[in-house]
């Protein structure tokens, strides 16, 4: 169990997570990651199916599409072409690829091509919010 701030970024909480939780070290592949944390009273975490990020009542999917062009015009939302699998990093630990940084702090990744786009999909059981964030930047 750990705290966490408001302002703590999504993927920084999903990778302390990890980090506190001591199966890993152990772990071989497994379908789902559990845990809990405390932010205004106690939230679960977890990771569904490879494909589903649940927090408390938060469920966010990523979901595969197509690129739209970068031309100042405005267009529909694409349609989704399915989701995206979400990996643990310790399932890639003997990968010459994966940088080291990644090794040490484990946590998950979405492996995608660069011709790829992506958008994100939000639902829940009850009302929340969600900051998405692209390191030190609101992505919204």
């Amino acid at each position: 169990e750990f705290t966490t701030s408001p302002n703590t970024r999504f993927i920084q909480y999903w990778n302390d997570f990890l980090d506190e939780a001591k199966i890993f070290d152990e772990e071989k592949k497994n379908d789902s990651v559990e845990g809990h944390i405390t932010y205004d009273g106690k939230l679960s975490a977890s990771l569904r199916n490879d494909r589903t990020i649940k927090i408390g009542d938060a469920e966010i999917e990523f979901c595969r599409t197509l690129r739209i062009p970068d031309d100042n015009k405005t267009y529909p939302l694409p349609p989704s072409l399915g989701k995206f699998d979400i990996v643990k990093v310790q399932d890639y630990m003997d990968n010459d690829g994966l940088p080291e940084l990644w090794k040490k702090r484990k946590g998950v990744i979405i492996p995608m091509w660069q011709k790829e786009a992506m958008w994100m999909n939000f639902g829940g059981d009850k009302a929340c919010a969600v900051k998405i964030g692209t390191g030190k930047i609101n992505a919204v």
